[in-house]
């Protein structure tokens, strides 16, 4: 079976993927690969403002690398979906506001069904939907807590949460009167646990953009920065970032607020698939009250009423898709048999016996007349089973997950992260950001079209191959960001693999063990402090002398940090950039004459995410090159890894190129066994046709001239995905 199904079947519990006709297998057997892009797709553009997609410069795919022609023959198409699916599937768990506010809308709804048992299911169904939106609210900072103590801002929460959930229930169904509503808020904060949770939760989740360093007029700026030029928008975008510090404290949501949360909020509710109509009582019962432990539940909740230590293993515990994946379908098949079969008539069972009974006879399908109750069963299961797939599903799509450090490690960032001082940027870097800030304007027209093509509804639309948007954008909120995401890409290892997928080569774990098994055995058995030392000292001496990187990682991480991190030391990519790394030092490379801290991490972290696919595909294109007796311009095409993609000064370009050639050579049988791997050369061989017929005996300043900035996008985002595909672990399962 091919990697693309191991993986999606790989989610679902193994009770049901083992049995001969599951509903497992036969989604799989339907859904192609295209088709599974674009449901990722929609899914990164849902809100793409607060995922930092496009500040990761994850490209959206339009075209097929260099030139304005695809070079890709039609029978290829659907492994070329395939290869870039399973790569971002491959990697570390996705904490969104979007995946963490389902999570937290599933647990309040079990702990406070009881309480709505006796009013309107439509309250309740809003009420769930509110808790979600609210996570956008909080994250995105359109609400501030105010406080400075945990009193006074628990009591404005809980002012300014009844507060809007009252206008959506006027907005949304028939008015309720402020009597009933009172009524029902106080039979609702009965349950005091629940709503010191969400207190902690979104006044967490309130700082992921937060930056003492920089006005909070700038991070508006930036949040903002397209819908103040539109006429629609502009008069009310400007009149809250003037006003911020009123609207966002006050409990009150003002006409401008609610007329920009429409800006920050998803163009899709998933959790409304779950919870449709009357029947969300029969969910909670019979499927979300049994995804969790509700032991382990009650002491998390319990916890919060004295502070939230705890919260962040709650989060964890809440974000572990192995409880739905062991617990959905069990439970899903519960529900239809309480929901349908248990209450069903006697008229309902004879029409399905006589049913089943003509089943032999079916000529045509068209004049068979399906009983009611079948209908409405198959209707909810679909509906239930796609949430599940949905949900479960974008728990790992992004590839640089700035959350992880954002949520858990905001002081680890703060500590590393040096100011931002444009004025005393020098040239070199001035290049390096104002390539960043053009590839990410870029970046934003094709976040900006789909999204605004999917919150319009269209199932289909077209992106164009250029953008068409001129102006590049300046905004020193931005530069933050891309500091922190580069960050999150050198530390990507702390994070949690759920996805691992095992590589059993004899001769590459063979090779693997004679170039890294003792340093891998010593580095296992290490303490944290020599651990980190080993493995981060070589990037600490190309910093700048007081930035003590390794000094604040022996400070903030945790053990379990750490056993995430040792984790990922059995994986090649690691190696080749720690390797990479380690040659800068080796050569005295002083980057930091030329390049503050930051912009050396963000170097240091294009390395991480790009040099193993890099190095892969070089090695690829060098032995075709021998075998066919071609010239494949490899020196050009390591000057546009090195130049337009690492957005290295042409000052170093020469060393680099020379450390890629010493990784390459010193080894070369590891990457030759590796590209044979799975389907690589499958994949390689796709893009070197594109390549083959863009170079077409062109000489090399025709070459340059030709290159389209997009193109440079793309093949920025084939490297990283040959890189992410690749991550495969040298390590028994056990």
């Amino acid at each position: 079976m091919d990697l693309f199904k191991r993986i999606l079947l790989s989610l679902f519990p193994d009770n049901i993927v083992n049995q001969p006709i599951n509903p497992a297998s036969m989604f799989i057997s339907f859904v192609s690969p295209k088709q599974f892009f674009s449901v990722i797709n929609r899914k990164i553009v849902e809100n793409y403002k607060l995922n930092l997609f496009d500040v990761s410069l994850d490209s959206f795919e339009v075209k097929i690398w260099f030139g304005d022609q695809p070079t890709i023959k039609v029978k290829d198409i659907d492994f070329y979906y395939w290869y870039w699916v399973v790569s971002n599937l491959n990697w570390y768990r996705f904490l969104s506001p979007s995946n963490l506010g389902t999570c937290i809308s599933l647990v309040s709804s079990i702990y406070l069904k009881n309480a709505f048992s006796s009013y309107n299911y439509k309250y309740f169904i809003n009420f769930v939907i509110w808790v979600y939106l609210l996570t956008f609210v909080f994250a995105s900072r359109v609400k501030v807590f105010p406080y400075d103590n945990d009193k006074d801002n628990y009591k404005w929460f809980i002012d300014t949460f009844f507060e809007f959930y009252h206008v959506i229930l006027e907005q949304t169904w028939d008015k309720i009167t402020l009597e009933d509503f009172n009524s029902m808020k106080n039979s609702i904060l009965k349950d005091i646990q629940i709503f010191f949770m969400l207190y902690y939760f979104y006044k967490k989740i309130n700082r992921i953009f937060e930056d003492k360093n920089l006005s909070e007029k700038e991070y508006y700026t930036w949040l903002f920065y397209d819908e103040v030029k539109k006429w629609n928008y502009k008069f009310m975008v400007n009149d809250f970032i003037d006003n911020y510090s009123i609207y966002s404290r006050s409990t009150k949501f003002s006409l401008t607020e609610k007329n920009i949360l429409n800006i920050i909020f998803p163009a899709d509710i998933l959790i409304k698939y779950l919870f449709d109509q009357e029947d969300i009582f029969h969910v909670i019962d019979n499927i979300v009250i049994n995804l969790y432990d509700k032991d382990v539940l009650d002491d998390y909740l319990k916890s919060f009423l004295k502070s939230d230590e705890k919260l962040s293993d709650f989060l964890d515990y809440i974000t572990n898709y192995q409880l739905y994946k062991e617990n959905y379908f069990k439970w899903l098949k519960k529900l239809s048999v309480t929901k349908f079969t248990a209450n069903s008539s006697y008229e309902e069972e004879k029409e399905i016996d006589e049913l089943m009974s003509q089943v032999w006879q079916w000529d045509n399908l068209e004049n068979v007349k399906i009983p009611e109750r079948i209908k409405k069963e198959s209707a909810l299961v679909e509906r239930l089973i796609n949430f599940y797939i949905t949900f479960v599903w974008g728990f790992w799509i992004e590839r640089w997950d700035n959350f992880y450090l954002k949520l858990y490690k905001k002081d680890l960032l703060n500590s590393l992260l040096r100011p931002i001082d444009v004025a005393s940027m020098k040239h070199d870097m001035l290049f390096f950001y104002g390539w960043h800030l053009y590839n990410y304007s870029k970046n934003v027209f094709y976040y900006k079209y789909a999204f605004e093509n999917v919150r319009a509804g269209k199932e289909k639309f077209s992106l164009p191959f250029k953008s068409t948007f001129k102006e590049v954008y300046q905004n020193l909120y931005i530069l933050k960001l891309f500091n922190e995401t580069f960050l999150a890409s050198i530390l990507q290892d702390i994070n949690q693999k759920d996805i691992k997928v095992y590589l059993q080569s004899k001769d590459i774990l063979t090779s693997f063990r004679l170039y890294f098994g003792k340093e891998i055995s010593t580095l296992v058995k290490s303490s944290k402090e020599k651990f980190l030392n080993k493995v981060y000292m070589n990037l600490e001496n190309i910093l700048s002398w007081e930035t003590n990187f390794v000094a604040n990682l022996i400070l903030h991480l945790n053990d379990k940090d750490i056993k995430n991190f040792k984790e990922s030391i059995y994986t090649l990519d690691f190696w080749i950039w720690s390797r990479f790394i380690e040659m800068i030092d080796k050569f005295w490379i002083n980057l930091a004459d030329n390049y503050t801290d930051n912009s050396i991490f963000g170097i240091s972290s294009i390395f991480r995410d790009t040099i193993f696919g890099f190095v892969l595909y070089y090695t690829f294109l060098r032995s075709e090159e021998i075998k066919h007796n071609a010239n494949f311009n490899l020196d050009i095409l390591k000057k546009i890894y090195l130049i337009d993609v690492l957005w290295i000064s042409e000052n170093y370009v020469e060393i680099f190129d020379k450390i890629i050639d010493i990784l390459v050579t010193n080894y070369n049988d590891l990457l030759e066994k590796w590209i044979k791997i799975d389907n690589n050369i499958k994949y390689f061989l796709i893009w070197l046709e594109n390549w083959m017929w863009f170079i077409d005996n062109k000489d090399e300043d025709k070459l340059i001239s030709e290159i389209w900035w997009e193109d440079v996008i793309w093949f920025r985002w084939y490297i990283k995905n040959i890189t992410f595909y690749n991550k495969r672990y040298l390590i028994p399962k056990d």
